[in-house]
């Protein structure tokens, strides 16, 4: 959950009555995925993704398959939206016209990062990664609530530089390859993009593949990420937020942790 100190407590109730809802449907809807592992009312929209991935599936493959298509969607869709619109409705109560397209991808962001760590927790598959970071941003853009979001932030005679590309969000995640962890809205001409740079995080990685003996391949591949990525990362220090965020959480530490000076 993203921290909220300077929220009143009675938005932080509203707000944790609406986490512990969107979590109760979560279980619920895991609970259903892991008892059927079959098709269901969803199977157009699995065999979409599936296709646009170029997954090939079928017999075991293809009922392991669904239960991780399941799996993201009961994440993204029935826990890390409405939990996103909740804190976002406290805010744009609490900060009015203060309240634009910076908050929007932070408060975003801050939410990706802990649901796509209790995402792997729950049995989420790394190799999934991509499928997990489109499902995140498509249910906050395919809800009448972000669009409300969003015009009321352009009907801001200050906040051009704020929305000026809002609305080509969706041509952006059609066509980047990229991962999303903090990419909703623009900020004046340029995109949002995290990147970590830490040499000290680079020697603490490496020191647990060593102790763990785990490759860079095996490593990459409990990552969601390529080879060539933790290469890069091992000799320039520089990488993606998202994929920082997920090589702590495979070394079962916390940014903070992972980014801390040696």
């Amino acid at each position: 959950m993203p921290d909220l100190p300077n929220l009143p407590y009675a938005a932080l109730a509203r707000i944790e009555l609406a986490r512990l809802e969107a979590a109760r449907e979560r279980a619920e809807a895991i609970k259903v995925a892991r008892v059927h592992l079959t098709p269901s009312e969803e199977d157009s929209r699995r065999a979409k993704v599936l296709k646009a991935a170029g997954v090939k599936c079928d017999g075991a493959a293809s009922r392991r398959a669904n239960y991780q298509l399941s799996l993201i969607f009961a994440n993204t869709d029935r826990y890390l939206a409405p939990v996103c619109f909740a804190i976002i409705d406290e805010l744009r109560r609490l900060r009015g016209d203060d309240f634009g397209g910076e908050q929007l991808n932070q408060t975003f962001g801050e939410l990706y990062a802990s649901t796509l760590a209790e995402w792997l927790e729950l049995g989420g598959d790394p190799t999934y990664r991509d499928l997990f970071d489109r499902a995140a941003v498509a249910a906050i853009k395919k809800s009448p609530r972000f669009q409300n979001v969003v015009a009321a932030i352009a009907l801001r005679k200050d906040a051009v530089g704020d929305v000026k590309n809002l609305g080509r969000q969706g041509e952006d995640v059609a066509g980047a390859d990229t991962h999303y962890s903090s990419n909703l809205a623009h900020s004046g001409s340029g995109r949002l993009r995290a990147t970590v740079t830490s040499p000290s995080a680079v020697r603490r990685m490496e020191a647990y593949m060593e102790s763990n003996a785990i490759g860079q391949t095996d490593f990459a591949g409990k990552v969601g990420t390529t080879d060539r990525t933790i290469r890069a990362f091992r000799k320039t220090g520089k990488v993606r937020r998202d994929i920082f965020d997920a090589i702590a959480t495979v070394m079962g530490i916390t940014r903070e942790a992972l980014l801390k000076p040696e």
